[in-house]
């Protein structure tokens, strides 16, 4: 869940002098400069020996690799630099994209355009307190059962905020509160606040509110997903999450690793098809209610 939140946030931005490799994968750390808290949090990218094979760029000459800082937590991987892509030539997709980089603008937007490099940028990402109902309902529209397929971060129309489009391959899907269905196997858009690009023709990585929560989604794996549908830019936002593995439910926020902690969780360990039923039976008993 996003919300305002009135502490500053983090922008972190690396500035080199090299071109920036084309494949994520030469990317890793460097130290961090840190400043008052209004100003911006400054990477200056460094050459490093070489600690790791690098793809070379000719078979006669190599480059050394360039350092940005990896994030720690769940979200580690949003803060491995992406070249973005160019603004699409077509009206709808433009129209799309103005309406999801409004959204967060409004919720995690700094107060002037990220690549303009001033020392008084400023974010505001809080993920809210976690829910603590293992299987929530309200403010609620989508329950699905999905696959983290892949990712790409966006740079909001304004410049203002960074958000990633992650694209969940859905296994099984129940939609609440009229909320428009959802096919086996359809890909669905699921945007989370923050990420890292790289500005396009320019050698500029920017990281921007990147979480360091402990739990969260990363790329390949499989949960069960509570989401909030946004209609204006058809997509979901997260809600909550459990991890499935070997086909059951394993805690993945602070809450619910407690109640496993504790011996309280009810759904800790459960199949997944066995939690669908349970949540379908659930959502049938809610709308007979209200009848």
């Amino acid at each position: 869940m996003i919300e305002r939140s009135p502490l500053a946030g983090r922008a972190l931005i690396s500035l080199h002098n090299s071109a920036i490799a084309m494949t994520t994968g030469l990317f890793d750390s460097v130290p961090l400069i840190e400043v008052p808290r209004t100003r911006v949090w400054c990477l200056f990218v460094v050459y490093a020996s070489l600690l790791g094979t690098i793809p070379a760029f000719s078979q006669n000459q190599s480059r050394p690799p360039i350092h940005v800082q990896q994030s720690t937590g769940a979200y580690a991987w949003q803060s491995k630099p992406i070249r973005i892509k160019p603004s699409p030539e077509d009206d709808q997709s433009r129209h799309v994209l103005a309406l999801r980089g409004a959204y967060f603008d409004a919720a995690i937007g700094s107060p002037e355009p990220l690549d303009m490099l001033k020392p008084s940028l400023v974010g505001s990402f809080s993920e809210g307190n976690e829910e603590t109902e293992e299987f929530p309902q309200s403010s609620v529209d989508m329950i699905v059962d999905a696959t983290f397929v892949s990712y790409i971060p966006y740079l909001s129309p304004s410049k203002r905020s960074i958000y990633t489009d992650v694209s969940m391959q859905c296994h099984s899907a129940i939609p609440l509160h009229g909320t428009p269905g959802i096919s086996n196997g359809q890909h669905i858009d699921l945007l989370i606040p923050g990420g890292t690009i790289v500005l396009p023709g320019k050698d500029i990585a920017i990281t921007y509110d990147v979480s360091k929560a402990k739990f969260g989604i990363e790329p390949g794996s499989r949960y069960l997903l509570f989401l909030r549908y946004v209609p204006g830019g058809n997509f979901y936002t997260l809600r909550k999450s459990w991890l499935i593995s070997e086909g059951r439910l394993v805690a993945n926020s602070i809450p619910d690793s407690r109640n496993v902690e504790h011996s309280r969780s009810l759904h800790n360990n459960m199949t997944i098809d066995a939690a669908m039923e349970e949540i379908r039976s659930r959502v049938a008993s809610s709308a007979a209610d209200v009848k």
